[in-house]
């Protein structure tokens, strides 16, 4: 028997197959779109979290920087503090010394501790004599006698006498060739006086063992040191030609007082009243 059910005609196809196409494209419309938002979304949520961190992470940085620098000024203030008190004490140990060897003795500690190392020349008409040393490897405390330099040398040692002021080393200064000391460390001579006569010279410099705890203003307090030791040595030479009834016993007093070769030098066109050892020429 044959099929009479009627047979659908090729518009007819062609509607339904136009409509099964759109709707299977406005699925994937939509699946795509959310698609995207989601990826969009996740890549706000993933910018937002690094955004996050990295605001996390400058805070710390920035807490931790915060605490460092206070904590540097607090070892600042105390590094201060303790150069001061350090300062205080070498005053108080140079008022009470008695001669000028201790006044030299203390000066010279004191610059050792500051800066490293540091050594004592005493002016010898021209020519500088060592005294005593501190912080050199290459000899000790009391061999520093054995420094022998002429004043007409180039170093800043000399450069200090003839300035009559303190000299750091530098390319037109450099330190004198005993010393050996590296191009990265500092060095200072410091002429000492009496009534304006250079009597000594202190150099010190950052080469020895205790110049990585040097604070930043050695320089300074040395030669604060140095201007004091200068006032305590001229009141004791004073003193002690004020208490002797003749100028040959005010020499001999003097001399007695005085480092092994004391020998102070004037001005040019100035007749000098410092102690010389009795005996000089």
């Amino acid at each position: 028997m044959p099929d009479l059910r009627p047979t659908p005609s090729d518009e007819q196809l062609r509607a339904a197959l136009e409509t099964l196409v759109e709707r299977v494209c406005g699925q994937i419309e939509t699946e795509v779109q959310d698609l995207v938002g989601s990826l969009t979304a996740g890549v706000r949520r993933r910018r937002h979290a690094a955004a996050d961190a990295r605001l996390a992470a400058e805070t710390q940085l920035a807490a931790w920087f915060e605490s460092r620098v206070a904590g540097l000024r607090v070892e600042e203030r105390q590094a201060g503090l303790a150069g001061f008190s350090r300062l205080l004490g070498a005053v108080r140990a140079f008022d009470a010394c008695t001669s000028l060897s201790q006044i030299l003795d203390v000066l010279l500690v004191c610059a050792g501790r500051e800066a490293g190392r540091a050594v004592l020349l005493l002016v010898r008409g021209d020519r500088l004599k060592g005294w005593r040393a501190t912080g050199f490897s290459e000899f000790r405390h009391e061999d520093g006698r054995r420094l022998d330099l002429p004043l007409n040398e180039a170093h800043v040692v000399t450069q200090a006498v003839r300035a009559r002021q303190a000299v750091s080393t530098g390319p037109d200064a450099p330190a004198p060739p005993f010393t050996l000391l590296d191009r990265d460390r500092a060095g200072l001579a410091i002429p000492i006086e009496i009534g304006g006569d250079v009597v000594a010279v202190l150099y010190a410099d950052t080469m020895g063992e205790a110049s990585g705890a040097a604070p930043g203003a050695w320089p300074e307090i040395l030669e604060v040191l140095a201007r004091h030791a200068g006032l305590c040595l001229e009141r004791l030479t004073r003193a002690g030609v004020a208490s002797s009834p003749g100028h040959r016993d005010a020499q001999q007093a003097a001399a007695r007082r005085a480092p092994e070769g004391w020998r102070p030098v004037a001005r040019p066109g100035r007749e000098t009243a410092q102690e010389r050892p009795a005996g000089a020429d």
